[in-house]
This record gives C-alpha cells, structure tokens and sequence, in this order.
C-alpha cells in the first residue's frame, strides 16, 4: 500500500505523541519534582511578571488620562509608574492600619461579650429546663473559661514563637528567600513597566518567527482575548471592592452598627470571590454584630441583602460589565476548583481564565454550527440568508 509523505508525517508524530504521553506517565514524579525546581528557580521572573500585569492596569489609566498632555513620553511614564506604586503602597498600609487595630479591639470585646452573654444564657437555659433533671445537671455542668481560653492562645503563640526561633536557621533562610525573591520580582517588573512596548515589539517578533503563518494569527488572536479578559476581570473587581466597601460603611455609619469599618474593609476583600465571597462576609459580620446586639445583626443582614441586590444588578453590571462573561453555574465551579487547586489565588486566576475558554468554545461552536447551516442550505439559498 503507497502511502504519501503528508500520511507517513501524521504517523510519526502519532507514534512521537503516544511516546511522549507513556514517558510522562511512567516518569510522572520526577517531571513533577523537576517542574517544581524550575518553578522555585525562575520564581522571582514569575512574581516580577504577575506584579507588572497588574501594575500595568492603573498605570495605564494614568497615562491615558491624568498626564496626557505632557510631550515628553519618558516623563509620562515615570510618573504613572510613581503614582502607581505610591497608590498602592497607601491602600495596603492604610487595610494594614485599619485592620490591626480594629481586630485587637474587636477580640477584647468579643471576650467581654462572651464572658456576660455566657452567664445569662446559661440560667435561661436551667430556667427552661427546670422540670429536666439530665439536661438541666448537663447545663450546670457546662462551662466555659474565656479567660482561660485566652490564656491559653496567648501561651500558645508565645510558644510558638519560641519555637520559631529556636530553630531560627530555617525559618530566617526561608523569610530571607521570600523576601529576596518579592525583591528581586519588584526589581523585574519595574524594568519591564519601563521598557514594556519595546519588550512587547520583541516578543513578538519572535513569535512571528517562531510559529507557521496558519496558526499565527489564531495564536494571537486567543492570547489578545486573555490579555483583555483578565486585566478587565482585575480592574473591574478592584473597582467593585472599593465602591462597595465605601457603600457599606456609609450606611453601617449613619445605621450605627458596631464594627462599621472592620466589617466594609472585610466585605470590600471578600468582594474579589464572586458568588461566596459576599456570603461569608455577612456571615462573618453577622457573627460579629451579634455579640453586640441581636437586634443590629438581624438590621444588618437585612441591610447586607438590600445593599447586595444593589451591587448585582446596579454596580457588578456596569463596572465589570462583560470582562468575565460567564454564566453563574460556570463562575461556582470555577471558584470551587480553582480555591482547592491554589487557594483565593486559584479562583480568581481560574475565573478571567474559565472565561477565556468559555468564550473561545462558544465562537467555534457558532462558527461550526454557521458552517453546517450553510452547507444544508438548497443552492440559490445561500446567498438571500
């Protein structure tokens, strides 16, 4: 049977894929511990790189907008990127600032609480079960040391403490490594913020010369479509965050609630998760609210709805608009995989990405769908659809 060269090349890199896939899969552990290495090693390339996709974003903005009119396009970029940096360094300073704080007082409080609401529900509870020998002898019973509790954290920490630096080599080496490789990252996305249109003029080329002129422009176009999609996704959330946080402790204030800044700086964090990260905002403010006043945490939840149904249907639509594009059943899912594969960093890296997919397999879908219509169609039909 003759076989021409364009069938015999098909076979080959056939029998090369098969090799390939029976290689990794007998090898898996060490191509995994070697991934790993290289990971660790080009780790500060990889932190400089992410740092300078999102600095990218604002500072961007601010060349577009804020210092336009100035002739001189090296001035324009130095101080986008000052104004950048020194934005960002404020914003993280004062959720620092705010938090700290505030989480120590809240902490004191909720101890106080605890030790007056533990009493009290404590005789109402004998008083309820005044005519119930076993469980009225089980409340009695019951009892809980706050004081005690707390003790016993603040020993555990100062433990823990000691132990860290009694075996100080290691964990010095370790912050050490950390600090060097955030450093060293900073350092490379500076350069690349600085000289990032003649890195991406390279970039490409090199693509161009690389890869075959039939897949080329796809490769391009999907990689246009990421870039679009994600910075969208991160500008949109960071916008959201703030409107809503600010939106929270405007009413939280005029509504009196305890922790009214604690609680919107926390919803304004948990707003980055979509779908759940609201929810385990409330009901962590709910929680906290309620050591207070029972009555202010069921006023604030009702508030929570009220100013929830504002941001999905008034602010979520028009500030992040259609970055993500994604149907709710498919953001869940990519939430719930993405957090158990890397954390809160796995689900937002997993959404603007889920996107990007989703959009891709829906245009070729469309397309291919087109495709079959038209070939169906009787001749002379055509050309009047």
């Amino acid at each position: 049977m003759d076989m021409s060269k364009k069938t015999v090349k098909k076979i080959c890199l056939l029998i090369a894929f098969g090799g390939l896939i029976l290689f990794i899969v007998q090898n898996y552990a060490m191509l995994g511990d070697t991934a790993w290495m290289l990971i660790g090693v080009f780790t500060p390339l990889i932190i400089g790189a992410a740092l300078a996709f999102v600095l990218n974003i604002p500072m961007s903005f601010f060349e577009r907008t804020i210092f336009k009119k100035l002739k001189n396009r090296g001035l324009v970029r130095v101080f986008s990127m000052l104004l950048t940096f020194i934005i960002v360094i404020l914003v993280l300073f004062g959720v620092v600032s705010i938090i700290a704080p505030q989480l120590a007082t809240t902490l004191i409080d909720l101890g106080k609480a605890a030790n007056e609401a533990i009493p009290k529900a404590k005789a109402w509870a004998e008083d309820l079960f005044e005519n119930n020998p076993f469980v009225k002898e089980q409340i009695e019973a019951f009892n809980i040391d706050v004081a005690g509790i707390t003790s016993n954290v603040v020993e555990y920490i100062k433990n823990g403490a000691f132990g860290a630096i009694s075996g100080g080599v290691s964990a010095a080496m370790a912050i050490a490594s950390g600090m060097t490789s955030f450093v060293l990252g900073m350092v490379f996305a500076i350069y690349i913020l600085a000289q990032k249109e003649t890195l991406g003029r390279q970039s490409w080329k090199l693509f161009d010369a690389v890869t075959p002129d039939k897949i080329n422009g796809k490769v391009k176009y999907v990689m246009q479509k990421c870039y679009k999609t994600f910075s969208g996704f991160i500008a949109g959330q960071c916008t959201e965050a703030l409107i809503l946080g600010c939106m929270f402790f405007l009413v939280l204030t005029i509504a009196q609630m305890p922790y009214a800044l604690l609680i919107s700086v926390m919803i304004a964090i948990f707003a980055f998760i979509p779908l759940i990260g609201l929810v385990i905002a409330c009901v962590i403010g709910a929680l906290l609210i309620l050591m207070v006043s029972p009555i202010k945490a069921l006023i604030f939840i009702v508030i929570f709805i009220i100013l929830q149904q504002v941001e999905g249907n008034l602010i979520y639509p028009r500030v992040v608009g259609n970055s993500v594009g994604l149907p709710p059943i498919w953001v869940l899912a990519a939430v719930m995989v993405g957090s158990s594969l890397l954390g809160i960093f796995g689900a937002l890296f997993l959404i603007p990405f889920t996107s990007v997919v989703y959009s891709l397999v829906r245009e070729w879908a469309n397309k291919r769908l087109a495709k079959e219509k038209a070939q169906q169609l009787p001749e002379g039909e055509e050309g009047q659809t």
